[in-house]
C-alpha cells in the first residue's frame, strides 16, 4: 500500500498516529453497515450525555453562551447525524447501472465501500460543528 502522508518529523503529530488510524480504518472497513450506524447513534447519545461539559468547554475556550453553542455547534451536528441515519441505507445500497455495449447481458452495479482514514482540517472558531 502506498503511503500518501509522511508522519515522521511533522510537528504536533505523534509518529504512530497515522498507523493507529489506519488500523482503525481497517477494522471499520470490515464492519457491517448496521454496526457503523450504531456507532453514529452512540455519538449522538454521547453528545447528549456530555452536553454540560461541552457548554463549559465552549464558555471557557471561546466565551460562547449556552444558546450560541446550541445554535452554532450542537444543533447542526445533531441535524446532520439525524439526516445521515435517515438516508444511510440508501447511500450504502448498491445501484444497478447499464453496462457498456460489449458487456450487454451482464449485470453491472456501483458498490459503495468505506475507504479508511481522512484528514479533516477545521476552523478554530467552530471546532465542534466542522470536525
Amino acid at each position: 500500500m502506498e503511503t500518501l502522508l509522511e508522519t515522521t518529523g511533522v510537528a504536533g503529530i505523534q509518529p504512530d498516529l497515522m498507523d493507529r488510524m489506519r488500523r482503525g480504518g481497517e477494522i471499520l472497513r470490515t464492519e457491517s453497515a448496521g454496526k457503523r450506524l450504531r456507532r453514529v447513534r452512540k455519538l449522538r447519545e454521547a453528545i447528549k450525555i456530555h452536553k454540560e461539559l461541552l457548554y463549559e468547554a465552549f464558555a471557557e475556550d471561546l466565551g460562547k453562551s449556552r444558546e450560541s453553542v446550541d445554535l452554532s455547534e450542537l444543533l447542526p451536528v445533531a441535524l446532520e447525524i439525524d439526516h445521515a441515519l435517515q438516508h444511510a441505507r440508501s447511500w450504502i445500497r448498491g445501484r444497478r447501472v447499464a453496462g457498456p455495449l460489449p458487456f450487454r447481458g451482464t449485470r453491472c452495479e456501483i458498490r459503495v465501500e468505506p475507504k479508511g482514514v481522512a484528514l479533516i482540517i477545521s476552523a478554530w472558531n467552530y471546532p465542534f460543528v466542522l470536525t
